[in-house]
């Protein structure tokens, strides 16, 4: 189906579509049929004010990481913005939200994976044994800058005993 197929049919239902186990394949499919970034945008932007829902959800926890793979970082601020508003910890704990913040760590822009990072460095032991958490701290391993490295790196170091026998934990300190 042509992008324009995809795009009148998730046009005006793209979050009803991202919360339904076939809805949010039609919205990832539109987002990389999409010709350019504004057509992306369109359909991303009908997410604004939702995010913080969509990422916690089964489903369109999938589209929120696709608008963030596709989209220029300036065009999913929204859904970093509406992210950090809340208390970012409950997402870095989230089953589904823990992966559009790894997605976030990925492909934002320095100045916001900072902001991010600098509200999660003070739970780096707590998020790594947790069975979710510990996958960001791994990403903050990955994506931080050099001195977010350093902060994880020793607050790991700290805990490294206990760490190694926790079931999540040993995953970060490996």
């Amino acid at each position: 189906r042509s992008f324009a197929g995809e795009a009148s049919i998730v046009a005006g239902r793209v979050l009803e579509l991202a919360n339904d186990p076939e809805g949010c394949r039609q919205v990832q499919r539109a987002l990389e049929a999409a010709l350019d970034d504004e057509s992306r945008e369109r359909i991303a932007l009908e997410l604004k004010g939702n995010v913080a829902e969509a990422a916690r959800s089964p489903y369109a926890n999938f589209v929120i990481q696709k608008c963030v793979t596709t989209l220029p970082p300036h065009a999913f601020s929204f859904i970093f913005e509406e992210l950090m508003a809340e208390q970012v910890l409950t997402f870095a704990k989230h089953k589904f939200a823990c992966r559009v913040l790894q997605r976030l760590m990925e492909q934002g822009v320095r100045p916001q994976v900072d902001r991010l990072l600098e509200a999660l460095l003070g739970h780096v032991v707590e998020l790594s044994r947790h069975p979710y958490g510990n996958y960001v701290v791994q990403h903050m391993l990955a994506q931080g800058s050099p001195e977010q490295r350093a902060s994880v790196t020793e607050a790991v170091t700290a805990e490294a005993a206990a760490l190694c026998r926790d079931t999540f934990g040993s995953n970060v300190v490996r």
